[in-house]
């Protein structure tokens, strides 16, 4: 589970929200803490805020921590934010180049994600695909509704280099 918190309520001295974090630690195992950017919800909101990715504990698992009144160790992530893609206003910062121009990114072929059976992650860029016509598109008649040769002269072949076409 993934939910977006305000960082007073993550460390804020005070037991204003104190409930909460006890909560979170109780029932979740804390996988991942990403801080976003300041600016992250402007123009409409000023709120420092983090991505806090949990994983709830089983049962078992909250009850031996009550018995023994220790918690589990285990590694946690930590990141920052630090750009965006827009100002506080809300504008769309580009990247420029030494000139100060900004650099167009070409249209870009599609990512093809696969996870391997042995846990690494492959990336591969995969070409764009035309979309086809109707005139490349070569389906017998009757696939798409129509009729088939059989209907029209009598015969039971359709023909497979016939398109449709609207009548």
């Amino acid at each position: 589970m993934a939910i977006v918190l305000p960082d007073a309520i993550l460390g804020a001295p005070g037991v204003d929200y104190a409930s909460v974090r006890e909560w979170i630690i109780q029932h979740c195992k804390i996988i991942s803490s990403i801080g976003l950017h300041l600016d992250t919800f402007q123009p409409h909101n000023g709120t420092q805020t983090s991505v806090l990715f949990l994983q709830k504990k089983t049962q078992q698992e909250m009850d031996e921590e009550a018995r023994t009144r220790t918690m589990k160790n285990y590694n946690v992530f930590f990141a920052m934010v630090d750009k965006i893609g827009h100002d506080k206003r809300g504008n769309t910062i580009f990247k420029r180049d030494n000139g100060g121009n900004e650099l167009l990114v070409p249209e870009t072929d599609s990512l093809l994600m696969s996870n391997i059976s042995d846990g690494t992650l492959t990336i591969q860029n995969m070409p764009k695909r035309k979309s086809l016509t109707t005139k490349q598109m070569r389906l017998p008649i009757n696939f798409l509704g129509g009729r088939s040769q059989r209907e029209s002269n009598g015969k039971s072949k359709s023909d497979p280099t016939k398109c449709f076409t609207k009548a």
